[in-house]
């Protein structure tokens, strides 16, 4: 139909980074300490790399063994890692890792695109409802219902240290959401938002 317009965008995310982060824990168990706290199974665009983060964690947190070798037979009936290349594909993330000292940047790097991906996510939501006039929800609710859903996602957000000149996707959601807000009541003033997102 040529009415309908296909959305091709392409999420952001660099699986290059998620093989060599993957690659270094599963070098060297002690990476964990330095990234647990930024980088979590969620956040890997990969399905795949974020069951092989979650299970190396597991190991890892029971203070046993976490490479190769160990986690091959975790994943023994994993269809998709079988579409990978199935244990080979872990060897040859080991052999593709990222230095101990990258291995938080690239951490960073993997829960930035994450975050970016939800709040295209959020946004693609926030638009579909302002497009359907057949809801009976007036704008400001919309907006009120999204604040709602802002402040969940912050319940479950994790502290993490991060470049303060970067906004996270609750600040950048709740601007956002505080520009519409101001359109509707009238308050809105002079000026703009300018967001600066880590490549």
């Amino acid at each position: 139909d040529g009415s309908q317009i296909q959305d091709v965008r392409i999420q952001p995310h660099n699986i290059e980074a998620e093989q060599a982060l993957l690659g270094a824990l599963l070098l060297n168990n002690e990476i964990y300490d330095r990234i647990s706290a930024i980088v979590q199974q969620q956040h890997f665009y990969d399905p795949v790399h974020g069951r092989i983060f979650e299970t190396a964690s597991r190991q890892i947190l029971k203070n046993a063994k976490a490479d190769a070798v160990s986690l091959k037979h975790h994943f023994a009936g994993d269809e998709g890692l079988a579409e990978l290349g199935g244990p080979d594909y872990l060897a040859r993330m080991a052999g593709a890792a990222v230095s101990i000292i990258a291995a938080p940047q690239y951490a960073q790097n993997i829960r930035d695109l994450a975050m970016r991906r939800e709040l295209m996510r959020i946004g693609d939501e926030i638009r579909d409802r302002a497009s359907d006039f057949a809801d009976d929800i007036e704008p400001p609710e919309q907006i009120t219902a999204a604040e709602q859903q802002q402040r969940a996602g912050q319940r479950q957000a994790r502290f993490t240290q991060r470049d303060p000149h970067f906004l996270d996707v609750d600040q950048v959601l709740g601007l956002h959401l505080d520009t519409h807000r101001g359109q509707f009541d009238g308050t809105l003033g002079q000026g703009h938002l300018q967001v600066h997102v880590r490549p």
